[in-house]
Protein backbone atom coordinates (compact mmCIF):
# COMPACT_ATOMS: atom_id res chain seq x y z
CA UNK A 1 0.00 0.00 0.00
CA UNK A 2 2.64 2.30 0.50
CA UNK A 3 4.30 1.42 -2.22
CA UNK A 4 1.24 2.50 -4.34
CA UNK A 5 1.24 5.79 -2.64
CA UNK A 6 4.60 6.42 -3.15
CA UNK A 7 4.50 5.89 -6.47
CA UNK A 8 1.42 8.17 -7.18
CA UNK A 9 2.84 11.05 -5.57
CA UNK A 10 6.11 10.65 -7.71
CA UNK A 11 3.96 10.49 -10.84
CA UNK A 12 1.73 13.41 -9.23
CA UNK A 13 4.86 15.79 -8.61
CA UNK A 14 6.96 14.39 -12.45
CA UNK A 15 3.44 15.22 -13.75
CA UNK A 16 2.97 18.64 -12.04
CA UNK A 17 7.12 19.58 -13.24
CA UNK A 18 6.54 18.94 -16.61
CA UNK A 19 3.64 20.68 -16.72
CA UNK A 20 4.58 24.08 -15.19
CA UNK A 21 7.92 23.84 -17.65
CA UNK A 22 5.74 23.43 -20.71
CA UNK A 23 3.56 26.16 -19.51
CA UNK A 24 6.18 28.56 -18.48
CA UNK A 25 8.46 28.09 -21.68
CA UNK A 26 8.92 30.89 -23.18
CA UNK A 27 11.32 31.68 -26.22
CA UNK A 28 14.38 34.00 -25.39
CA UNK A 29 15.90 36.30 -27.95
CA UNK A 30 17.68 34.42 -30.16
CA UNK A 31 16.60 30.85 -29.27
CA UNK A 32 14.16 28.28 -31.36
CA UNK A 33 10.58 28.48 -30.02
CA UNK A 34 9.61 26.03 -28.37
CA UNK A 35 8.27 23.43 -30.39
CA UNK A 36 5.16 20.35 -29.41
CA UNK A 37 5.65 17.80 -32.28
CA UNK A 38 2.59 15.88 -32.70
CA UNK A 39 3.01 12.42 -33.79
CA UNK A 40 -0.67 11.28 -35.31
CA UNK A 41 -1.27 7.71 -35.79
CA UNK A 42 -4.78 7.72 -35.15
CA UNK A 43 -7.16 8.14 -38.56
CA UNK A 44 -10.94 8.54 -39.02
CA UNK A 45 -11.06 5.45 -35.92
CA UNK A 46 -10.36 7.39 -33.26
CA UNK A 47 -11.57 11.32 -34.10
CA UNK A 48 -10.97 11.67 -29.96
CA UNK A 49 -7.70 11.29 -30.53
CA UNK A 50 -7.22 13.75 -33.77
CA UNK A 51 -9.32 16.29 -32.16
CA UNK A 52 -7.45 16.13 -28.88
CA UNK A 53 -4.05 16.76 -30.74
CA UNK A 54 -5.26 19.67 -32.53
CA UNK A 55 -6.26 21.08 -29.46
CA UNK A 56 -3.40 20.89 -28.00
CA UNK A 57 -1.74 22.00 -31.33
CA UNK A 58 -4.04 24.71 -31.02
CA UNK A 59 -3.06 25.75 -27.35
CA UNK A 60 0.39 25.47 -28.69
CA UNK A 61 0.52 27.83 -31.21
CA UNK A 62 -2.01 30.64 -29.26
CA UNK A 63 1.47 30.16 -26.59
CA UNK A 64 4.27 30.99 -29.18
CA UNK A 65 5.19 27.76 -29.84
CA UNK A 66 6.01 26.22 -33.46
CA UNK A 67 3.15 23.07 -33.78
CA UNK A 68 4.14 19.85 -35.93
CA UNK A 69 1.53 17.63 -36.78
CA UNK A 70 3.18 14.48 -38.23
CA UNK A 71 0.41 11.83 -39.40
CA UNK A 72 1.13 8.23 -39.96
CA UNK A 73 0.47 4.62 -39.60
CA UNK A 74 -3.71 5.61 -39.92
CA UNK A 75 -3.34 9.02 -39.97
CA UNK A 76 -2.67 10.40 -43.44
CA UNK A 77 -6.70 9.83 -43.99
CA UNK A 78 -7.24 12.46 -41.51
CA UNK A 79 -5.04 14.98 -43.56
CA UNK A 80 -6.70 13.58 -46.83
CA UNK A 81 -9.75 14.69 -49.53
CA UNK A 82 -10.71 11.45 -48.69
CA UNK A 83 -12.10 11.79 -45.51
CA UNK A 84 -15.79 13.82 -45.82
CA UNK A 85 -15.65 17.35 -45.00
CA UNK A 86 -18.68 16.41 -42.43
CA UNK A 87 -16.59 14.36 -40.37
CA UNK A 88 -16.09 15.80 -36.76
CA UNK A 89 -16.55 14.87 -32.86
CA UNK A 90 -19.01 16.03 -31.22
CA UNK A 91 -19.92 19.42 -31.06
CA UNK A 92 -16.40 20.46 -32.88
CA UNK A 93 -15.89 21.71 -35.61
CA UNK A 94 -15.22 19.03 -39.14
CA UNK A 95 -11.73 17.74 -38.71
CA UNK A 96 -10.65 19.13 -41.89
CA UNK A 97 -12.01 22.54 -41.16
CA UNK A 98 -10.40 22.29 -38.10
CA UNK A 99 -6.80 20.83 -39.66
CA UNK A 100 -7.39 24.24 -42.25
CA UNK A 101 -7.49 26.55 -39.47
CA UNK A 102 -4.53 25.05 -37.63
CA UNK A 103 -2.45 25.68 -41.06
CA UNK A 104 -3.74 28.77 -41.61
CA UNK A 105 -2.26 30.02 -38.05
CA UNK A 106 1.09 28.26 -38.92
CA UNK A 107 1.11 24.77 -37.80
CA UNK A 108 3.23 22.25 -39.99
CA UNK A 109 1.57 19.21 -41.30
CA UNK A 110 3.55 16.70 -42.93
CA UNK A 111 2.23 13.08 -43.75
CA UNK A 112 4.41 10.10 -43.58
CA UNK A 113 5.25 9.02 -47.69
CA UNK A 114 5.35 5.20 -46.87
CA UNK A 115 2.02 5.65 -44.86
CA UNK A 116 0.12 7.61 -47.77
CA UNK A 117 0.95 4.84 -50.27
CA UNK A 118 -0.01 2.26 -47.67
CA UNK A 119 -3.89 3.91 -47.23
CA UNK A 120 -4.36 3.83 -51.12
CA UNK A 121 -3.72 7.56 -51.41
CA UNK A 122 -1.39 10.04 -53.51
CA UNK A 123 0.27 13.41 -52.79
CA UNK A 124 -2.53 15.05 -55.08
CA UNK A 125 -5.21 13.99 -52.40
CA UNK A 126 -3.66 15.82 -49.44
CA UNK A 127 -5.16 18.85 -48.53
CA UNK A 128 -4.06 22.25 -48.84
CA UNK A 129 -0.90 22.85 -46.84
CA UNK A 130 0.07 19.18 -45.76
CA UNK A 131 3.12 18.18 -46.84
CA UNK A 132 4.93 14.52 -47.39
CA UNK A 133 7.55 14.22 -44.58
CA UNK A 134 11.37 13.95 -45.54
CA UNK A 135 13.71 12.83 -42.31
CA UNK A 136 15.57 16.84 -42.92
CA UNK A 137 10.94 18.34 -42.04
CA UNK A 138 10.64 16.48 -38.93
CA UNK A 139 13.87 16.45 -37.41
CA UNK A 140 14.51 19.80 -38.23
CA UNK A 141 11.72 20.03 -35.31
CA UNK A 142 13.33 18.42 -32.82
CA UNK A 143 15.75 19.71 -30.47
CA UNK A 144 16.38 20.09 -27.07
CA UNK A 145 13.10 22.49 -26.48
CA UNK A 146 10.90 19.84 -28.21
CA UNK A 147 7.84 17.92 -26.76
CA UNK A 148 6.31 15.34 -28.34
CA UNK A 149 3.34 13.53 -27.95
CA UNK A 150 1.42 10.94 -30.17
CA UNK A 151 -1.70 10.20 -30.40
Amino acid sequence: MRSTWLVMMTLAALVAVGYTTLGSAEPQVGQTPPTVLLNVTSGDEDLLAVTTAFHVAEHSLARGRTAVLFFNVRGPVIASKRLPETTKLGGDPPIRQQLAELIRKGAKVYVCPYCVKAAGLRKEDLVAGVELATPEKIFDHVHANSVVFSY
